[in-house]
């Protein structure tokens, strides 16, 4: 089996990556927020959210089973890019090359 080299891995790459994670997070986020919470909860009526989310509560779940995978997308789009840190972007010897 062939494993990856990560120090042969360009910043192109990640960059990538990047940016199909923050495809799914702007998608997943207009999703849930357009089709879902905006039409399930009722501002300053709890009880009214209470009830929408009951009475359509697999729409919830599927909002909740959308939110979850972008919240994690935000924890790897930062270990992507988050400077300093030990991935391939803020590693790659040209990135920080001064002269």
């Amino acid at each position: 089996m062939m494993t990856a080299d990560p120090a042969k891995f360009s910043p192109k790459r990640y960059a990538r990556i990047g940016g199909v994670l923050y495809l799914y997070i702007i998608l997943a986020g207009i999703f849930v927020e357009l089709f879902v919470r905006g039409k399930l909860v009722v501002s300053g009526d709890a009880a009214a959210t209470a009830a929408n989310i009951l009475a359509h509560e697999t729409r919830w779940r599927v909002a909740f089973s959308a939110g979850c995978p972008t919240q994690a997308s935000f924890a790897c789009v930062g270990l992507l890019t988050f400077p300093g840190g030990s991935t391939a972007i803020s590693r790659h010897p040209n990135l920080h090359a001064t002269g």
